[in-house]
């Protein structure tokens, strides 16, 4: 399957996993500056440049330094020595490098006799028992090897790779809520949306005081959606970073939640998304229906392949960490199964929106793995396998005695962390 326009962009950055999909559907938005995609597309194509700028200088380097002579059959112009590094061949046959091998040997035999004697005292006795002739495995331009071998074995940490790790501490099972924003607007499944669009590609300590700024300031979906506004709520966001992407995205979502809001019932087609589950008492409520470029469900047929894959916010977004955060927050309470994400005013084996969600953000695999601990579970994030939870790991959770490791779980410390 051919990738998009904006993934075929994007393929020459570094761009983290999460984060792929949403810049990818920023570039295709028709909303999106003409002048900004143009310099985005220019810098992709140039990004290789430097290094076939390298290569030939490569090539010429190496073309410079054989002094070959014009005779030679071999080829001695630019992109005969280019071929030459693409392909790892030799730039010069073994037969013209035979007649010097003899004269390279007796150099080095030179230099072997040029030594000095190896004499040593009877206090260098231990030193001296060790092979001569070993190679080292070590870098002599680093380490010398006669320093100990614990410096030699001794490494740096390594930082744990972007997009993993919690940002957010773990805390005990007894506390009444995690820590992330998507907590607090739970109820207000508006405002949740446009706190995730702060969220994107930027941390939560730099995003969330503007999110309330903004707030503050345009109270309202109309106060956000009035293009009057928009000036000053791009200087508000600018310093974030893809300003105008941001402002486009708020100003959407403004506009549905106007015109044509979440409701029950009316699910939109998500492309390379998980499959909806079906309720039974909602099987016989859903079909297709088109509405635009959007696929909207009406009476008549669930069993349909596209339904599986249509949710009430489908026209609003396609980014996963939207998805899966409204999905963990807002839907049960939209769709009226419960009072709040955690089935509240339900019984007690009624299973809440969020133990089927398998999120690829750090932060929302963090918040899922401390809910099904509280559950009695060790949740698995790649998998959503789940086995039950060891006695010692939930004491040390309870305790503050856990920390994130480089793949983004948990390990046990000693004591508790300060």
């Amino acid at each position: 399957m051919s990738s998009s326009f904006g993934a075929s962009v994007l393929s020459t950055f570094d761009c983290g996993e999460d984060g792929t999909e949403f810049l990818s559907q920023l570039i295709e938005s028709p909303d999106t500056p003409a002048h900004e995609t143009r310099q985005l597309v220019d810098t992709s194509i140039l990004a290789n440049s430097d290094d076939f700028h390298y290569l030939i200088e490569c090539a010429r380097s190496i073309q410079q330094s054989r002094h070959l002579p014009y005779e030679n059959l071999n080829g001695n112009d630019l992109l005969s020595f280019v071929w030459h590094i693409l392909t790892s061949e030799p730039t010069v046959p073994d037969a013209e490098e035979k007649p010097w091998a003899e004269t390279d040997r007796l150099i080095l035999l030179a230099k072997e006799l040029a030594k000095d004697p190896d004499i040593r005292g009877p206090s260098a006795r231990q030193i001296a028992s060790y092979p001569q002739n070993i190679e080292s495995v070590y870098p002599q331009s680093q380490i010398s090897p006669f320093f100990p071998w614990k410096t030699r074995d001794k490494k740096s940490p390594s930082r744990p790779p972007a997009g993993v790790v919690s940002s957010v501490p773990f805390p005990p099972l007894s506390t009444s809520q995690f820590g992330l924003i998507q907590e607090r607007l739970a109820h207000e499944p508006f405002w949740l949306l446009i706190a995730v669009t702060f969220l994107i590609k930027t941390s939560g300590q730099a995003a969330i005081p503007v999110f309330y700024k903004v707030r503050e300031r345009f109270p309202s979906p109309t106060e956000l959606r009035d293009p009057n506004n928009a000036e000053e709520l791009f200087s508000m966001i600018r310093h974030l970073g893809l300003a105008a992407n941001r402002l486009a995205f708020i100003q959407k979502y403004a506009e549905v939640f106007i015109s044509n809001p979440p409701a029950p019932g009316k699910q939109y087609k998500v492309r390379n998304y998980e499959r909806r589950d079906f309720l039974p008492s909602a099987m016989s409520m859903e079909s297709l229906d088109t509405n635009g470029d959007s696929k909207c469900l009406s009476p008549g047929a669930a069993d349909d392949e596209a339904n599986a894959m249509a949710w009430e916010i489908g026209h609003m977004t396609q980014g996963k960490y939207t998805l899966d955060s409204w999905r963990i927050f807002c839907r049960d309470e939209l769709l009226g199964r419960a009072q709040d994400w955690n089935g509240k005013g339900r019984q007690p084996e009624f299973q809440p929106e969020w133990m089927r969600v398998l999120p690829h953000d750090k932060e929302l695999r963090a918040y899922l793995r401390w809910m099904w601990m509280r559950e009695g579970w060790e949740w698995n994030p790649e998998t959503g396998e789940r086995q039950v939870l060891r006695p010692e790991l939930e004491a040390a959770v309870n305790e503050g005695r856990v920390e994130y490791d480089n793949a983004g779980g948990l390990r046990i410390l000693e004591t508790a962390r300060r």
